[in-house]
């Protein structure tokens, strides 16, 4: 399994995460995802299988319509995240 973390997202409400899960559905490499939607950036968290990049992903959300920025990583974010 492999996490891929969206720290910002513009999937506002319940009736957003289902276009995403039906976008989702149709691909056989996503195992499950959650998006908090109680969170002011609505981040979203999508495990896959190993060999799925984020870009992928990245696509299938902006298919069904919606926005997600990758959350930064390893030494990138030790440096940048402030």
């Amino acid at each position: 399994m492999k996490t891929h973390t969206f720290e910002r997202t513009n999937i506002k409400c319940a009736a957003c995460e289902e276009k995403i899960q039906g976008a989702f559905a149709q691909e056989a490499r996503i195992d499950s995802f959650k998006v908090d939607l109680q969170h002011a950036d609505r981040p979203l968290t999508v495990q896959t299988v190993d060999d799925m990049t984020t870009e992928e992903v990245s696509k299938l959300i902006y298919t069904a319509g919606y926005e997600a920025k990758p959350a930064k990583k390893g030494l990138f974010k030790k440096l940048f995240n402030k």
